[in-house]
């Protein structure tokens, strides 16, 4: 995510001492010894990522669970005892979803273990915990069992993204929404609409729904988020909304509603002036309605806020459009 990788780490355990005990929350930390892939934070090794991991045990004593790295990356328990559990992620790839391990000595004082995921690629996408050291310690007064429902939740929601992901990848966005709308329901269901995987699935299915050449839709997603929302969440829903925004003006655009593009390129700007297209745009539709000096009051305003080489190029473009228009009978 980029915008939501997990940076410390600490624990939150539920495990059953017995056939017959009740779920305990345990809460600690994590040393993370050694990493792979591409999303690892540089200071991973300084700090104890946070991380919320529940376990109970059934009938016949298999041991069941999930644990969760501040909310992000959520794995799934199972195994015979606490020293011998299978972790198994909600990713698409069985071949990194499975194969990783978890191994709790729940007669220590705190609580402790080994967590060991299979390494990934030197380029490869992720973050891959290769091993760490877990410490724990009880937290009596938690509801464990609510814990366990809710990050089940999240352990659907992810492979649900996890699968509309892949048909993106293959440029089958609408194949995708309803899978992202399903992640998104069941996430905001479990960990609530402010939830960093939550603000994550509301980006991605608005952007299959402008993949999918829907943008109405993903905008009437993200407008009463921006409108209820506080920074950071608010500033990106808005650059979300602004692009979807942008998508629209340019329809209007091509198909000659040129009245119909201002106000959404407007309203663009007004949403994430860090992005050079939107004046542009707007820009490109004032010369089409012959509003010359509208649009070099515009350029002239908004040129000087952009020193990157690609957004000053594509705002002398515009300027070199309103050139040839002026020379125009």
């Amino acid at each position: 995510m980029n915008r939501f990788s997990a940076a410390g780490f600490g624990l939150t355990l539920l495990a059953a001492v017995s056939a017959t005990a009740a779920p305990t929350l345990y809460t600690g930390e994590i040393a993370v010894m050694r990493v792979s892939g591409t999303y690892c934070a540089s200071d991973v090794y300084e700090r104890l990522p946070q991380i919320d991991l529940v376990l109970d045990r059934s009938g016949d004593g298999t041991v069941t669970g999930f644990y969760s790295i501040e909310g992000v990356k959520v794995g799934k328990l199972s195994g015979p005892s606490p020293d011998r559990l299978s972790v198994e992620y909600p990713i698409a790839d069985p071949a990194r979803s499975k194969g990783h391990t978890l191994s709790l000595d729940l007669a220590k004082d705190p609580v402790s273990g080994i967590l060991q995921e299979k390494g990934l690629a030197e380029k490869a996408e992720g973050c891959a915990i290769e091993v760490g050291e877990v410490r724990l310690s009880p937290v009596p007064d938690e509801d464990a069992a609510d814990w366990f429902k809710r990050t089940e939740k999240s352990y659907q929601a992810q492979a649900l993204s996890s699968e509309a992901l892949s048909f993106m990848k293959k440029d089958q966005p609408a194949k995708a929404i309803p899978l992202y709308r399903e992640a998104l329901a069941l996430e905001e269901a479990a960990q609530g609409a402010g939830s960093p995987l939550s603000i994550l699935y509301v980006d991605q299915l608005a952007n299959a729904y402008g993949k999918s050449r829907q943008p109405d839709q993903g905008i009437a997603l993200l407008e009463p988020r921006v409108e209820q929302s506080q920074d950071p969440e608010k500033r990106f829903y808005s650059e979300a909304l602004a692009r979807l925004l942008q998508m629209k003006g340019a329809t209007f655009s091509r198909e000659g509603r040129y009245s119909e593009a201002l106000p959404v390129y407007r309203r663009a700007m007004t949403l994430d002036p860090s992005e050079s297209d939107y004046p542009a745009g707007l820009a490109r539709t004032l010369i089409k309605l012959n509003r010359i000096e509208e649009a070099a009051a515009l350029l002239d305003e908004v040129t000087p806020l952009f020193t990157e080489e690609n957004d000053r190029e594509e705002l002398n473009r515009v300027r070199r459009e309103l050139k040839a228009a002026k020379k125009k009978p």
